[in-house]
Formats: structure tokens, C-alpha cells, sequence
């Protein structure tokens, strides 16, 4: 079945060609649903996808056995489809039914759908309405209609792929594993033995352990694949390559924040919990979504963590925390971990260990393990015998041997490998001493073959051939005649995932060898050449995906661009530097990985400055930098960046950059305002005025501009969301100040400004409802003007309630507004997954809801009081978890082990209204 190439998520359509022919609802809905298929991973799946000369029943059959959810176009002829209903049909709702596949049924033409099979399932109507077909509707509504619907849609896929969704619910098994190993000879044993321990209670943490070589890492994953085949005993499974790639500081050293990203992955590309700044949260995240199903974690290679204790000891504790829980059922969740070593260090021999340390390979077995190489020479048993007897029997040295023993008599061989000397404790040098002979002698591996395993080096873990190919320098004919005439699986491994992307893979103990080839004086000159090639394969590759704004091959190659950059940034590559800032950076931004982003721009930073691009600089310190240090509520730092690029923008009158600029340094002030709400001084009135002139400093610099013919009207718009939630501030220093001193002008001044911050926050959402944008940053938008527009009604209310002037009546009316403005500012939220907006929409839902508890009804009962008291505190632990969740990068800053990170402004809010809540409801009456 050939694919579009979104994802392998597929929604099924089921529908009747003659209830198409006068009005085209399939062609209709495919419209609606194009814009959501890239941007939401999935493949709008009917039957004109079917390639010609494939039979079309069979490919039918697979779509409809790998599909996460399914439509049906429900008319007339669709009921009497035989096809449909003997096909189609009875697999769909069998699925349904044992794994929870979501049907989403649209009534297309008025039929006998109540007397039909699917009246159990509900069809889709829109909220508060009868249900209608849609040719019954006029046909703005019917665009309408099926507008709501492909969003229905949308959802059902995405809550499939949820953190926290119960992959066992799914069809298969979700992993990352590469593609099953072929051939494995003589471990059945050991493979065996792990499927019995994975479903064991005194087994919980199972070590693989063994010299390199053995085949620690193959037999880990043909037990995986194993499991996948069996769909049982586990439902998620994630591989974790803990090695540490690259001499030369191409690749950071393994980290817990590496471990939870890659899991959280696995479950959801796009998760959420990627952006999770709090390691303890980021932490708890992702116990909670292996705690969900049945789930293995397989962490390869764990020794790559021992150069880095006090991140192994971050990892072990992770281990250690997960919950552990039996297996006795196949359906209740339980969590296993496998793990590969040449090592048990402490700190893992402290775990509820199992250690199953794998031997040297047998005679027999070996024997035919290396009869089964390619070209392997007809030697003698005895022969055979005294090569297993030099190579303690380790599957990988034996392959090499077989290469050896194609261009060597085997008395040759047998002096030169005897000059070896085995030290049980350093096998490793055997093994390089050993394959020294190999990439010496030219029969055995060419310059050619010898360029493309020195170009692996430079990849994290797998490479694509393209890319190997740019990075050996080799022509096209030579690259596949050296891999044709002398590969061998020794050297090279080619391994495809399961979109049939091949990839070639290098085992560690040759990739160490290769690598110190690499840096040794005799291949100086390939290694300069070969880092630039490196470099430029994959700015082109990042360009690409960028122009194709194709996150998904961002996303499977980040590792490999994130090295090339290093790479880049070693050979001051600064025009390439400055070109994967322009590629990459925003992508960073969007997935969360706060410390790869920050290392880039500083790259940039410095490229620009080695160039003299004067602006460009300014741009990475006021757009990138000071924005990232802004997020991290780093004031100091931010105002460093904000006013050194502020220089150069006005130095070269760069007016956008000056807008910038001055709106950064408006929220530094908000920031620094903010602290004495929340941790109270004196100064806040004196920020929230400061922002004030550069807001309008930045305001009237973007206004020029818009006059002049330059489209500013979204950063205009943006001002006025900005100006809206600093006159709600305002109001707020002025209302706590007229408090204190009793002063009926000030208070009359904070009235003012909650009216300012509601009227100019409507003119953003009306100027933004006009705006060609796409529907979700539209919708961010608007749902931030919605917030603004809560949070002045909420202290009016607030002001009114104190204020005994005001009926009743009033503070009720402006509480149900600002209930009514949170509750857009919430659902908007809701519809666009934006986090910051959904915590917001609570935390005022909360407070609106103690002014309602205080001040809406003197004569309330305590009952009513406690109801609304306790619905406030929910909102308020949401809303504070989730701050907690969105503090971003500052969970990457290098934390001590064990040490907090700072609290955010929003944190401390939360945080104190949720005490705050807690006194009331104590000091109600029983």
C-alpha cells in the first residue's frame, strides 16, 4: 500500500460511490481535512489511494486493520453496499469494540440509519441541534458542518496519540526499535531466558551484561521484536542508545532530560512534555504515562553513562522511582527495564538488579554463526575451533576474523592474531588490535570503504546514504561499488525503520576504532575535508525540511543536524552557522529543547560577530536570546542582550528591530513589576510605568511603519494584547495602593484602568478575527484577548465587591462576564493545545470564583460558599501544575542534583492562591 508519507496514523473512510455522484461529500471533507493531515500526522485514507495494478480488496483490508479511527459517509447506497456491510463493516466495529477504535459517522442523505447496525454509535451533529443530514442543510451550513467535522476528526487522532493514552488500547505495539536482526545464531537461550524474566515479579531490572561483542545489544532486541510480534507482554516499548557519540564534542553527553524526551517521544512525537522545564515534574509526566500500559524500557549501552556520575545517578533514581507492578494479568500495567552493559557500576548494582551476564558463544553455535558469514572461507573444523579458542568465542571479533580469513591463509592469520595479548579486564584493546589488521590491508578494506567508515564517525548513532555518501567525498559509483564489493555486515549494518528508510549503523567497539582513525595526524586532511562536507549535508538537508516545513524529518535527523552544528561551530563554518539558526532554530523553539536552541543562536552570535552583520547579531540577541532569558524570567540577563542589540538596531535605524526591541524591554519591567504582587517591594508602580513608555515607544515605532506601507497590523495587534494585561496591572498596584491608603482617587484610577485594559484588549481580538492567519495562531490570539478581557472583569468585580457603594447586582453581573471570558479563553485553549492559555483561563476561574464565595450574596449559606471554594481550589492546583509544567528552559540550566528551580512569577501566583483558597474553606463553619 503505497503512502502520502504523513505518518503511519491512518483514518479510514468508508463511503458509497453512488451517494457521491450529486453532491461529492467525500471530495468536499477531503478539503476540509487536507490543511489538518500534515499539521496533525495522519492520512485521510479511501480507496483512490490504491496504487494501479495492486489488488484493491487486499489493500482495503490492510487500511482497514492498521487504521486509528474510521469515517463513514452514511447515505442510502452505503447502507445497502454489500461490500461495506460484509467487508468493511463487521472489521470496523469488531475493533471498535475490542480496542476502542473510534468511529465517526456523518450523515451525508436522509437513509435508514435508526433501523441500520450503527445506531449504537452516535452520529455527528452539532452541539444544541437535531441531528439532520447534511443535504438538508443550506450549503453554507454544510461547509460549515463539515468544517466541524474534519476537526472531529483531528481529535479522535490525537487523543489516540496522547501522553497518558493507553497505547495497550491500540492495534500494536508502539516502539522505536529498528528493524529486527537477521540471522542471529546461538542465543536462543538467552533470548528466552528475557521473555521469561520480562514476565517474572522478582525481575523487575534485568541486566544484559558481558564484554563488548558478545551480543548484548542484538539479543535485547530480537527479545523486543519478539514482544512486538507477539503483542504481548508489552504495548510500549522504547530503545535507548546511551553511547556516547563523537571524540570531539559533536554530541552532548547523555542526560535524564534525554531519557524522558526520547520516552515521552516514542508515545507522542509532538508531546508536550518535551517543553516541561521542571525536571521533577518532567519526571513524574512520564512515570505517569508508562504507568498507563505495559511498558518496557531497553537502555543500550548504559556504560555511556559513567563519564558523566552525577547524570547516571539521575537515571538510576529515575529507575529506581518507576512503579514497578506485577504481571499476573495481561491487561493491568506493569513496567520492566532491560539494560546493556560492559559495566555494573555501583550505582547500578544498587538497583533490584537480575544480572544475566552473557558468556562466549559456544562451538557449535559459532561454528555455524561464521559458516553463515558471506564468503566465508572452507576451513576445517579444526580450524574453526582454533579461531573460536583466540576470540574467546565473541560473536563480533569472529565476524571480523571471517573478513580476515578471505585475503589470508589461515596460518597467517593465526601468527598475526597470537601476537595479541587477551587481557580479560581490556577487551576492547583486543578487539582494536585485532581489527588493525583489517583496516591495514587493503584487500580486506579499501581506501574507499576505509573513507565511508571514517565518515560514520561523524553521525549520532545511524546514518542516512545520502548524507554518507556527501560526508565520505566519494563520487556516487564508488560509494555503492565499495560498499557492493567488499560489504560486509561486520563494518556496516544496514537497518531500515518502519517506513522503509534504510540506515547504516556501526558497532561501538569499531566506531571507537574509526573515531581515533578519524583524529590520528595521518588522516588530517580527509578530516577537514570530510567536517565541512558534513556540515553542508546537512544545512541542505535542514533547508529542505524547512522549506517543505517538514518537522518530521527535523525531527528523526535533530541529533545528526544538532552535530553537524557542533561540528560547524569548531571549524568557525560562521555563514553555515548563521544558516542553520535561520533553519532550526524556530524548530527547537516549538519542541522545547530550550538547551540545543540557546547553543545555536550563541553559534550564530558568534558568527555574526566574526562577519560584522551587525543586524543579524542584534537580531539573535534581541529576538533569541533575550526572548529565551524573558522566558526564563532571567531579568539582568535578558536586559543585557535587549540593550546591546538595541544599540545596533538604532545605529543602523533598523525600526522593526527598535520596536523589538523596546517591547522586550517592556516585559522585563512587567517581570520585575510583577514581583511585588507576588513578593512584595515598593517598585511595582515605577516598573508597570516604565513598561508603559516603552510599550508605547514600540507601539508608535510599529505605527510609522504600518503608514509608511509596511505590514504591521499583527505586531499592532500583539501591542494591544500587551498594553491590555499591563493596565490590568496597573489597576491592580493602584487598587492595592488605594486599599492601604484609604484613597478614593486612586482607587477611581484603578476602575479606569481595568476599563483600558478591556477595551483595548476587544480591539486586538476584532483586529486579529480580520487577519488572513491560520486557524491556531489566530485562535491563540484570540484566546489571549478572551484571557485579558477575564482578567478585567474578574477585578472589577473584585473592586466592586469591596467597594459596599456597588449593588449586588453589579459585582454579580461582572463576575458571570468574567466567567463567560475565562470560558472562551479556555475552550479556545482547549481546541489549540496552548497550555499557557488553559492555566490562565483557570487560575482566573479561580479567583473569580472567591469573589463569588465573598461577594455576590451576603446571605449565602456556608454550603453554597464551601461549593464554590472547592471548585476554585481545583482550578488553582490545575493551574499551578501546569506553570509548573510550562517554566520551560529552566530545567536545562544545570541544576545541582537535587537543588529546585526558581519559581515563576505565575508559580508564586498560583501557588499563593491555592493557600489562600485553603484559609477560607478552613475557616468556614462545619
Amino acid at each position: 500500500m503505497e503512502r502520502e508519507g504523513y505518518s503511519d496514523r491512518i483514518v479510514f473512510v468508508s463511503y458509497a460511490v453512488l451517494d457521491q455522484v450529486d453532491h461529492e461529500w467525500l471530495e468536499r471533507l477531503r478539503r476540509h481535512v487536507k490543511p489538518l493531515e500534515k499539521r496533525y500526522h495522519f492520512e485521510f485514507w479511501d480507496d483512490s489511494k490504491i496504487q494501479p495494478g495492486n489488488e484493491w480488496q487486499h489493500e482495503i483490508e490492510k487500511a482497514l486493520d492498521c487504521a486509528e479511527a474510521a469515517v463513514l459517509l452514511v447515505g442510502p447506497a452505503f447502507l445497502a453496499s454489500d461490500f461495506i456491510g460484509q467487508i468493511e463493516l463487521p472489521r470496523l466495529l469488531r475493533r471498535a469494540k475490542e480496542m476502542g477504535l473510534p468511529i465517526l459517522i456523518l450523515i451525508t442523505q436522509h437513509c435508514n440509519f435508526e433501523e441500520s447496525d450503527l445506531v449504537e454509535f452516535q452520529a455527528f451533529k452539532l452541539p444544541n441541534q437535531l441531528l439532520r443530514p447534511l443535504e438538508a442543510l443550506p450549503v453554507p451550513d454544510q461547509n460549515e458542518y463539515l468544517k466541524k467535522f474534519s476537526l472531529a476528526i483531528k481529535r479522535a487522532v490525537e487523543y489516540r496519540t496522547l501522553p497518558g493514552y493507553p497505547p495497550n488500547n491500540l492495534g500494536k505495539v508502539r516502539h522505536n526499535l529498528l528493524i529486527k536482526p537477521i540471522n542471529v545464531i546461538g542465543r536462543d537461550q538467552e533470548i528466552e531466558f528475557l521473555l521469561s524474566s520480562f514476565e517474572a515479579h522478582d525481575k523487575p531490572v534485568i541486566l544484559a551484561s558481558g564484554f563488548g561483542g558478545v551480543g548484548k545489544s542484538t539479543v535485547a532486541l530480537v527479545a523486543a521484536w519478539k514482544c512486538v510480534e507477539r503483542h504481548q507482554p508489552f504495548k510500549f516499548i522504547v530503545w535507548l542508545d546511551l553511547r556516547q557519540y563523537g571524540p570531539e564534542g559533536k554530541a552532548k553527553p547523555i542526560t535524564l532530560g534525554f531519557v524522558l524526551d526520547s520516552i515521552a517521544k516514542v508515545a507522542n512525537p509532538t508531546s508536550e512534555i518535551v517543553s516541561i522545564g521542571d525536571p521533577e515534574v518532567k519526571t513524574a509526566r512520564v512515570r505517569e504515562l508508562l504507568a498507563a500500559t505495559r511498558s518496557l524500557l531497553i537502555f543500550d549501552n548504559y556504560e555511556g553513562l559513567l563519564e558523566n556520575p552525577d547524570e547516571e545517578e539521575k537515571v538510576a533514581r529515575f529507575i529506581e522511582s518507576l512503579p514497578i507492578c506485577p504481571s499476573s494479568d495481561e491487561n493491568c500495567p506493569c513496567i520492566r527495564v532491560l539494560i546493556t552493559t560492559r559495566v555494573v557500576s555501583p550505582t547500578l548494582a544498587r538497583l533490584p538488579i537480575y544480572n544475566k551476564r552473557l558468556r562466549k558463544l559456544p562451538f557449535q553455535k559459532s561454528l555455524k554463526m561464521m559458516k553463515s558469514q558471506p564468503g566465508a572461507r572452507n576451513l576445517t573444523k579444526q580450524q574453526w575451533k582454533r579461531v573460536w579458542e583466540i576470540l574467546q568465542g565473541l560473536p563480533k571479533y569472529m565476524q571480523i576474523a571471517v573478513g580476515q580469513l578471505k585475503e589470508m591463509t589461515f596460518s597467517d592469520w593465526e601468527e598475526e592474531v597470537t601476537k595479541i595479548q587477551w587481557q580479560p579486564d581490556r577487551p576492547d584493546d583486543f578487539f582494536s588490535d585485532l581489527f588493525d589488521s583489517s583496516w591495514n590491508n587493503q584487500m580486506i578494506i579499501s581506501e574507499d570503504l576505509r573513507q565511508i567508515l571514517l565518515a560514520m564517525t561523524y553521525f549520532i548513532g545511524r546514518a542516512k546514504p545520502n548524507e554518507l555518501h556527501g560526508t565520505s567525498g566519494l563520487s556516487k559509483e564508488r560509494f555503492r561499488d565499495a560498499l557492493a564489493s567488499r560489504f560486509n555486515a561486520s563494518y556496516l549494518e544496514v537497518v531500515r525503520d518502519e517506513s522503509g528508510q534504510e540506515y547504516y549503523t556501526m558497532h561501538p567497539l569499531m566506531y571507537t576504532y574509526c573515531a581515533a582513525a578519524l583524529n590520528s595526524e595521518e588522516f588530517r586532511e580527509f578530516r577537514k575535508l570530510s567536517s565541512a562536507r558534513f556540515v553542508d549535508c546537512f544545512l541542505r538537508f535542514a533547508e529542505g525540511a524547512r522549506e517543505n516545513n517538514d518537522l518530521n524529518l527535523l525531527d528523526g535527523e535533530s541529533q545528526n543536524i544538532l552535530a553537524a552544528v557542533r561540528v560547524g561551530g569548531r571549524l568557525k563554518s560562521w555563514e553555515n552557522l548563521i544558516g542553520f539558526r535561520r533553519y532550526i532554530a524556530d524548530f527547537l523553539r516549538l519542541r522545547g529543547a530550550w538547551g540545543d536552541y540557546c547553543e545555536i543562536v550563541e553559534l550564530a552570535v558568534n558568527a555574526s560577530r566574526a562577519l560584522g552583520k551587525e543586524v543579524l547579531l542584534a537580531e539573535c540577541l534581541v529576538y533569541d536570546l533575550a526572548w529565551y532569558y524573558l522566558r526564563l524570567e532571567d531579568v539582568q540577563t535578558a536586559q543585557e542582550f535587549i540593550n546591546e542589540g538595541l544599540i545596533l538596531f538604532e545605529k543602523h535605524q533598523h525600526r522593526p528591530g527598535m520596536a523589538q526591541a523596546k517591547r522586550h524591554l517592556g516585559k522585563a519591567a512587567v517581570l520585575d513589576g510583577l514581583n511585588e504582587i507576588y513578593e512584595p517591594n515598593q517598585l511595582a508602580g515605577e516598573y508597570f510605568d516604565r513598561a508603559e513608555q516603552y510599550y508605547r515607544e514600540s507601539l508608535d515605532l510599529r505605527e510609522q511603519l504600518q503608514e509608511e506601507g509596511y505590514d504591521q497590523c499583527m505586531a499592532i495587534a500583539d501591542m494591544k494584547l500587551d498594553f491590555g494585561r499591563l493596565y490590568w496591572l496597573q489597576g491592580m498596584k493602584l487598587e492595592q495602593d488605594g486599599r492601604l491608603q484609604q484613597d478614593d482617587n486612586l482607587l477611581g484610577q484603578a476602575l479606569e484602568k481595568y476599563k483600558k485594559a478591556d477595551s483595548v484588549s476587544e480591539e486586538a481580538r476584532q483586529e486579529f478575527k480580520l487577519m488572513p492567519l491560520s486557524e491556531e495562531v489566530s485562535k491563540g490570539r484570540i484566546a489571549k484577548a478572551w484571557g485579558n478581557r477575564g482578567n478585567a472583569a474578574k477585578e472589577i468585580a473584585c473592586y466592586m465587591g469591596w467597594n459596599h457603594k456597588w449593588a449586588y447586582v453589579y459585582v454579580k453581573n461582572y463576575v458571570e462576564t468574567a466567567k463567560s471570558y475565562y470560558g472562551k479563553n479556555l475552550s479556545l485553549g482547549k481546541e489549540i493545545k496552548k497550555e499557557d492559555e488553559i492555566a490562565h483561563a483557570l487560575a482566573g476561574l479561580a479567583e473569580v470564583g472567591v469573589i463569588e464565595s465573598r461577594c455576590v450574596d451576603p446571605s449565602m449559606d456556608t454550603k453554597k460558599k464551601r461549593s464554590f471554594l472547592e471548585k476554585a481550589k481545583e482550578n488553582a492546583h490545575i493551574a499551578h501544575s501546569s506553570y509548573e509544567e510550562l517554566a520551560g528552559p529552566r530545567g536545562q540550566m544545570g541544576n545541582p542534583l537535587g537543588t529546585p528551580a526558581k519559581k515563576t512569577r505565575d508559580e508564586i501566583r498560583t501557588e499563593q492562591l491555592t493557600e489562600k483558597i485553603g484559609y477560607l474553606l478552613a475557616s468556614l463553619p462545619e
